[in-house]
């Protein structure tokens, strides 16, 4: 039913649910290819969060080196991220499925969309939300844009709040 699947993951509880979710798809429809994708800042975000004023002034670092160092960072993270999936994925006896891992840069929404695409993937499983309902409202549904424009079936997987606020408070 499902021979390619992605999930989205972004280190939320909610990503870490729908992962779980996505193992049980995928071991009751004979799941082929199971990817992963995480999407880390673009330079222009980084740029953009850091804003040059502040930090062209930070002393002992100059705006390039700490881009450059954040950059770093965020792609060590993306790989931690999913290496740490892959082995769940492989723990859960998943171990005849390729797993594809994309790690991605720039706007969360075009890269999942685009990493859907190149991958034929046919099914994708994400997280209701992952930085929470506040940030949600004031930054736009990831979500939301990636459904409203998803060339392929969606899965969304929702965590009630007492479970949400268990895994919050053990991370």
């Amino acid at each position: 039913m499902f021979e390619r699947i992605l999930v989205a993951l972004d280190g939320s509880p909610n990503a870490q649910k729908a992962l779980e979710r996505a193992v049980v798809v995928a071991k009751g429809t004979g799941t082929r290819v199971l990817g992963l994708v995480h999407v880390r800042p673009s330079l222009y975000t980084m740029a953009y969060a850091y804003g040059y004023p502040a930090a062209a002034g930070a002393p002992g670092w100059s705006l390039a080196e700490q881009l450059a160092e954040s950059m770093r960072q965020a792609a060590e993270r993306s790989r931690e991220l999913l290496d740490e999936a892959e082995a769940y994925v492989r723990a859960q006896g998943l171990t005849d499925v390729q797993v594809v891992k994309h790690a991605e840069e720039g706007p969360v929404v075009k890269a999942i969309i685009d990493t859907v695409r190149r991958g034929g993937y046919d099914l994708l499983v994400l997280g209701s939300r992952g930085m929470g309902r506040a940030a949600g409202l004031l930054l736009g549904s990831v979500t939301q844009s990636v459904t409203a424009n998803l060339p392929c079936s969606v899965l969304i997987v929702d965590m009630d709040d007492d479970e949400a606020k268990a895994k919050e408070k053990e991370g």
